[in-house]
């Protein structure tokens, strides 16, 4: 899968048993940035009803810097937690610049 700069990507995942409540940490991998990503390329989600969604969006930063890649780790405890889960294929972003 493919996108363009400017674009925004929605995760979700689905937990099983996972109490109401419970905070993951996200991270983004690949050659993203943090200049990248609106808001930094970490954060948090709350899962509730075993489910958390939630939006990457990608700057379109008018900088020609060539085609990245942009996947998601998940943590647990903090940022720096066991990884529980990451995307298998990352996904494309094309550089519109």
């Amino acid at each position: 899968m493919a996108i363009n700069e400017g674009q925004t990507i929605q995760y979700t995942v689905v937990t099983s048993r996972v109490a109401d409540g419970t905070v993951l940490y996200w991270q983004t991998t690949g050659n993203t940035t943090n200049s990248d990503i609106q808001g930094g390329n970490t954060g948090s989600v709350t899962i509730t009803n075993n489910r958390a969604v939630w939006n990457v969006s990608v700057l379109n930063d008018v900088a020609t810097d060539g085609t990245k890649s942009l996947g998601i780790s998940i943590s647990t405890g903090s940022l720096s937690g066991p990884v529980v889960v990451s995307t298998a294929n990352p996904i494309t972003v094309l550089d519109t610049s």
